[in-house]
């Protein structure tokens, strides 16, 4: 789920951070007037503000030491071809050596009964227990533990090679649902499968031999049972998952950086609009080091019956080779068919609003943006159709409280050598074309958002496929049916 939290992120912070220079007026007229003039100093003024706090402030080193640890146990994990299923049989070892202990028999009257059932096993592998210990060249041994917890050794850039630890833990209350069992020709058996309701996630580093947490979130699950029922489908379409991932990391001490940022996230899915469509809420939010520096929302419009759910896992367990899973590849999939109205504000200031027509289009559109970007092989006019079918995919806006104008803004592309860039443009009411916001602004807010896009537009891509590809893994080596749990 972390990682869907991260599509968000780079669609929010890969298009607003790059947008996030512009801005306009829709006053009709021939010719300027001292309205559109003031408005349109206004907007500027608030870029130029905005983009110095934003660029002093905005700080990935312990996010992207943590992409760098990610990106390690990936590898580890695919260093050992036989790691999936020996995973697996291990959980399902531990599993069903404490769950045929304790089989229970079905109450008369109950729900089960009804289901015809006449015995069941409850499961938790949250409550199983294992901890993975993996040494540098991905041999590894498993022990019991509290939870889900990998060791590994990792280096990265800056800080040489130590042991980090991601652990995953049960806290609160859990759903269940419910699949048939087998076992040695026991009739009528049930497994329910328990899984939280409330995720707790800590990464935690080894520096000079003490555990250092550097990382610390939640994920909250909430779905709705069908009524009179106590148990979940895992085809039920009305859920919300939301996700807090928080840093407060006072680092001197350890060569560390001082961090203190949090990232939240929400999605789920909302009452069917007018037309029978399926809807989906999205909430995203970035702040460091206490100010707001991104608070995003979407409401999207699910055009096909397939719930979104559905379609990204069938689209992960799909996949034939996990290392070249793509992000924009998933959301495509996911998102196949779809619209969405998006409202993004920067530092509780500049909003980014508007509209996306066809999600497919805009997010094949943002992956050929984001992967050529820096190739030279890709010629001037194939960039200028990427970013073209971009533009046509969506179209948004942007203002400051302190203006009542809603200035269209759209992307450009630009070669510099044998670099393509994007830049933002902007079209005011006396003026029928867009005006890139470099010939707007100054050439010292001009510098500071050129850092601020090379700097997150290559960490949010980064990270984005990071955690996509751990989720995808993680979601492989859970037995997910009967039969891999060995029932």
């Amino acid at each position: 789920m972390k990682r869907i939290i991260n599509w968000v992120l780079f669609a929010t912070l890969f298009l607003g951070l790059t947008i996030q220079t512009s801005c306009s007026s829709d006053h009709d007229g021939d010719s300027v007037n001292e309205e559109v003039q003031k408005e349109r100093d206004e907007l500027l003024t608030h870029i130029e503000d905005d983009a110095q706090v934003m660029d002093e402030n905005l700080d990935f080193e312990l996010l992207d030491l943590t992409t760098q640890v990610q990106a390690q146990l990936l590898d580890l994990m695919g260093k050992d071809l036989r790691f999936s299923g020996n995973l697996k049989k291990v959980v399902s070892a531990l599993a069903v050596q404490k769950a045929f202990q304790n089989i229970r028999q079905v109450e008369s009257g109950s729900e089960l009964a009804s289901m015809g059932y006449l015995a069941y096993i409850p499961v938790d592998i949250m409550a199983f227990g294992v901890r993975v210990i993996f040494d540098e060249k991905g041999n590894y041994n498993m022990t019991p533990t509290e939870g889900l917890e990998f060791i590994f050794p990792a280096t990265v850039e800056g800080y040489g090679q130590t042991l980090y630890k991601i652990a995953l833990k049960n806290d609160g209350n859990w759903y269940e649902a419910v699949m048939p069992a087998k076992f040695n020709g026991v009739r009528g058996l049930a497994c329910v499968n328990r899984f939280p309701e409330k995720l707790n996630l800590r990464m935690t580093g080894l520096f000079n031999d003490e555990e250092v947490t550097l990382l610390t979130g939640m994920v909250n699950t909430v779905l709705e049972k069908e009524q009179g029922s106590q148990y979940v489908s895992f085809q039920a379409n009305d859920f919300q998952i939301s996700a807090q991932l928080n840093s407060a990391l006072k680092g001197n001490q350890y060569g560390l950086p001082d961090d203190d940022s949090a990232i939240s996230f929400t999605f789920g899915t909302s009452s069917p609009s007018e037309d029978g469509q399926e809807q989906m809420n999205l909430l995203c939010s970035f702040s460091q080091k206490g100010l707001n520096l991104l608070n995003a929302e979407a409401l999207v419009a699910l055009a096909e019956q397939k719930s979104f759910i559905d379609r990204l896992s069938e689209d992960i367990f799909t996949s034939s080779d996990w290392k070249s899973t793509n992000a924009f590849t998933h959301l495509t999939t996911a998102f196949s068919a779809c619209s969405a109205d998006v409202t993004m504000k920067f530092l509780d200031d500049l909003t980014l609003s508007g509209t996306i027509e066809d999600s497919e289009q805009f997010f094949q559109a943002l992956g050929n943006v984001a992967q050529n970007k820096e190739k030279s092989q890709v010629s001037a006019e194939e960039f200028n159709s990427f970013v073209q079918n971009l533009n046509e995919s969506c179209h948004f806006t942007l203002t400051c409280p302190q203006i009542t104008q809603q200035v269209p803004l759209q992307l450009m592309a630009q070669q510099e050598d044998t670099r393509n860039i994007l830049l933002p443009a902007l079209q005011f009411a006396d003026n029928p074309n867009f005006i890139p916001l470099h010939e707007l602004v100054t050439e010292e807010t001009n510098e500071r958002l050129r850092r601020m896009y090379e700097k997150t537009s290559s960490f949010v891509s980064n990270t984005l496929n990071v955690d996509m590809q751990l989720i995808y893994r993680m979601m492989q080596l859970m037995p997910m049916n009967s039969e891999e749990w060995g029932l």
